[in-house]
Formats: C-alpha cells, structure tokens, sequence
C-alpha cells in the first residue's frame, strides 16, 4: 500500500475504545461501497475474529471480542487496496 492511501483509510475508519472488556466499535465513512475486512491477531500472531463489511460506505461495525482472555490484540483494517493496524487492550 501506498501512504497515500493509508492517510485516507486513517483518516476514514476510526476504532474505539482501545481498551475495553471486551466491545468495539469501528466507525467507517468511506467515499464508495468497497468491502471492509477487519481481522483480530492475538500476540502469538493466530487470528481469533476476523469479519467483512460488504459494500461499505458509511456506518458502524460492532466487535464483540468478549470471548477472548485479557491482552493484547492488534486489529487489522484493510480493504483490496489500503491497511492500517491498531492495538486493543482488553481488560475485564
């Protein structure tokens, strides 16, 4: 990916909070329907959820991640051209 376009899917998703007990919310205004694939790695690096937002242009995912232990999970967001990585802590 280009720099370009991570600025743009920086600038247009938004996931929150980053620590949470469990729930998380990634927010998304995107200028045309494009396919939105979130998928979360715990830190050995093994997927534990992963989901696609078909079409999407504007609206709001919600993650239920309270299934998973207390730690450190880094969610990537990524469409067919464009990535960006944040980190979620959970703590119950």
């Amino acid at each position: 990916t280009t720099g370009i376009e991570e600025n743009y899917l920086n600038s247009a998703v938004t996931l929150y909070p980053s620590i949470t007990s469990g729930l998380v919310n990634i927010d998304y205004n995107l200028d045309k329907g494009i396919d939105l694939n979130v998928v979360i790695y715990d830190m050995a690096g093994r997927i534990v959820y992963s989901i696609v937002e078909n079409n999407a242009v504007n609206g709001t995912m919600n993650i239920d991640l309270t299934n998973l232990a207390n730690g450190q999970y880094s969610a990537k967001i990524f469409t067919n051209d464009a990535a960006m990585f944040r980190n979620i802590s959970i703590q119950k």
